[in-house]
């Protein structure tokens, strides 16, 4: 199981976000689990709940960055540039269980709205 940590980040500009840290090795997923704007928290659950439930064999979830392939068999993520770029330049290529890829997920909903709380004064 990929162990997670979460906090609080300070952008240039001053701005405040909430941030996964899967570790180095596994930084593609936590590029995609960062990224808002081409995909979301709920995308990701959406393709797991569709291929969990036998509607679909395989959902493919990407950013700019990395993809996600979700199958019942195991999950991965690759970064997008390998075999473009030098490989020690793009992310490990990760393989984790779809029940691995649901906790990683459903936790780091949990956390980031607790984040976004704490940044709001909601606490």
């Amino acid at each position: 199981m990929l162990n997670a940590s979460y906090r609080i980040a300070e952008l240039s500009n001053g701005e405040k976000v909430p941030v996964i840290d899967l570790g180095k090795e596994n930084s593609g997923l936590a590029c995609l689990l960062l990224a808002d704007e081409h995909v979301t928290l709920e995308d990701i659950m959406d393709s797991i709940h569709l291929v969990e439930g036998c509607a679909s064999d395989v959902e493919v979830v990407n950013d700019e960055l990395s993809t996600l392939e979700i199958k019942r068999e195991g999950c991965r993520v690759f970064d997008n540039f390998a075999g473009v770029y030098d490989e020690n330049e793009c992310f490990q290529t990760i393989f984790l269980s779809i029940d691995e890829l649901k906790k990683i997920v459903t936790d780091w909903m949990e956390e980031r709205a607790k984040l976004i709380n704490t940044i709001n004064g909601e606490v």
